[in-house]
């Protein structure tokens, strides 16, 4: 006996009525099997076909809503004459208009159906926007009279009234003693394998497999497109990684060889797998069936659309909001937390005035001021601060100075008696000219007497050639200085925000083995994001590019800590000097 499978009184046979069954046999053999093996007590499938009806429980298997009986137009049915399965006409009619000059089947069997244009009863000898003589079981209550084989393969005619369900061909004393088709044991109703939808996908999406592939093609190229805007987002902000990238060398012609690929193939992929998975996504919700929801369904098509355009077209300008504005956002990321626990911001753009401010506010703003000098000797010409850079300002109650000789790479600190006001004037007082007297008069700096400060010397020593890291001495014991990247901070503008200055006794590269074993005293080769624990100065340039050079600074405790700022400004005004300082 085959088992009736119900849910709080769904008949679950009925609920999948769209699937498509397993060891499907022929119409007209199903029929036979469904009325004549039927077991003693059992409801036969039209009865049972009319009790789900009346109580409601039978589901269109196009729309999901209840099947009803009744005389509007919305209860017109129609059902398939070889798996006998019911669906609400208006469904199937759509169902059918939808599949256009290429015919259509049945969305459970799949048999092949003819065109259909109205509803009828379940003879088809009335139509349902005429007359039906029992609207209450959509039945004209005439004989049906169908014509199929029997049994033994004769020819007959249904006897029963219109009805529901597969005929009944009852055999006669003149067919064969011995059946022409053997009898087959009788099988539950529905092997059910899987849920089909009003569409079948594999006809919306041409087949799977192409399906695949195209996502495929697309995950492939993606992928590539991915690889190469990350490389382009780091040769643009990482010069410190990357030292001989050049913007108009061949690496960012890679990023462009991929673009164009991606706006020659990617976006039509990504185009057509939006259209396919729109289709796909409405045959499974039945979006486009007409029925009681028809209005709901239309407005849930209408935001799926926006909502898959939305999606698909984030996924095919993602690239090129990537190309433009990846460099920035990353830029800035990595700039973000770069002077984290250094407490002092220097302005190193604004001329040649340096404004020390502490962001803690521990000390009032203080100005600091480079200009050059030329003190010539006509006893030596290689003596020493000949020509020199000088970096003046107070540190508190303290006057003090750095004088910077480039060519021969030594450098002293000196403590002034009074503020040096010449060197003030050079670097900056002197670009502002005073206002013409008269018509036609040449503007020329204001000019004042300048005292000359007496001055003593603190510390002088050297400075190492501005190599892969420049070298510090004289600074006493315990004080070596290092300044890491100073060869690239010379010789490309792009590795300015990449300077750092480490102080400190474990700094030395001569330092004891035992002292080196400390991992958080070693300093990092490489540009980190948050300064070392040993960084005394680095520079950096905040926003979301490259903007205004900033140096950031420990609070200063001692005068000697002025001298690698002393060293640094002034090559960065001589490369300006001679040129040499360009944007790349």
């Amino acid at each position: 006996m085959s088992e009736r499978m119900t849910i709080f009184g769904i008949n679950l046979a009925n609920f999948f009525a769209n699937a498509r069954a397993v060891n499907f046999t022929p119409p007209a053999q199903e029929d036979r099997e469904l009325d004549n093996r039927s077991p003693a007590g059992e409801p036969t499938r039209r009865e049972t076909i009319i009790s789900e009806i009346d109580s409601g429980i039978y589901l269109c298997g196009i729309c999901t809503d209840p099947i009803t009986f009744g005389s509007a137009s919305r209860n017109s049915l129609w059902h398939c004459l070889s798996c006998h399965n019911v669906y609400h006409f208006r469904c199937v009619k759509d169902y059918c208009d939808s599949r256009g000059p290429r015919g259509w089947a049945c969305p459970s069997c799949l048999a092949v159906q003819l065109s259909i244009s109205h509803a009828t009863c379940w003879c088809g000898k009335q139509r349902h926007t005429e007359q039906i003589t029992n609207y209450r079981t959509n039945s004209c209550a005439d004989v049906c009279g169908r014509r199929g084989m029997c049994l033994h393969g004769m020819l007959k005619s249904c006897t029963l009234d219109c009805h529901a369900g597969p005929c009944l061909y009852t055999c006669a004393d003149s067919c064969p003693r011995q059946p022409v088709i053997a009898a087959v044991t009788p099988r539950a109703l529905f092997a059910v394998t899987q849920r089909s939808s009003s569409r079948d996908p594999g006809t919306e999406l041409g087949s799977l497999r192409s399906y695949v592939c195209l996502w495929a093609i697309f995950a492939v190229i993606y992928v590539l497109l991915g690889v190469a805007l990350c490389f382009h987002v780091r040769w643009k902000t990482m010069p410190w990684r990357y030292p001989h990238y050049d913007p108009d060398a061949d690496p960012e012609a890679i990023v462009v060889i991929s673009i164009i690929i991606w706006l020659a193939i990617g976006l039509p992929v990504t185009m057509e797998l939006m259209f396919l998975t729109g289709g796909y996504l409405a045959a499974v919700f039945h979006l486009d069936a007409r029925g009681p929801r028809s209005k709901r369904k239309r407005y849930g098509k209408l935001g799926g659309s926006i909502l898959l355009g939305v999606v698909f077209g984030g996924i095919g300008v993602l690239p090129f909001i990537w190309f433009y504005a990846g460099p920035k956002i990353a830029w800035y990321l990595q700039m973000r937390d770069s002077c984290n626990g250094l407490d002092t911001r220097i302005d190193m753009d604004d001329g040649q005035r340096f404004q020390a401010i502490s962001i803690t506010h521990s000390h009032p703003p203080r100005n600091f001021y480079v200009a050059a000098h030329v003190v010539p000797s006509t006893a030596n010409s290689t003596a020493p601060f000949q020509y020199y850079h000088r970096l003046s300002g107070a540190t508190g109650a303290i006057e003090l100075a750095v004088d910077v000789d480039l060519q021969r790479q030594q450098w002293r600190l000196l403590r002034l008696s009074s503020a040096d006001t010449a060197n003030r004037w050079l670097a900056y007082d002197s670009k502002f000219l005073s206002s013409p007297t008269s018509p036609g008069q040449i503007p020329f700096p204001r000019f004042a007497s300048f005292p000359t400060p007496h001055e003593t010397l603190v510390h002088r020593g050297s400075f190492g050639p501005a190599g892969a890291n420049m070298w510090i001495s004289g600074l006493g014991s315990g004080h070596e200085v290092e300044i890491f990247n100073m060869y690239a901070f010379v010789m490309q503008y792009k590795q300015e925000p990449f300077l750092r200055v480490f102080a400190g006794p474990d700094t030395d590269s001569r330092s004891s083995a035992a002292s080196a074993k400390e991992s958080w005293h070693r300093r990092s080769p490489l540009w980190t994001q948050r300064p070392h624990a040993l960084e005394h100065m680095r520079t950096a340039a905040f926003g979301y590019k490259r903007g205004d050079l900033t140096m950031c600074a420990r609070a200063v405790e001692h005068p000697w800590q002025y001298v690698p700022l002393a060293i640094i400004a002034a090559h960065r005004d001589q490369l300006k000097e001679a040129g040499l300082r360009t944007k790349a």
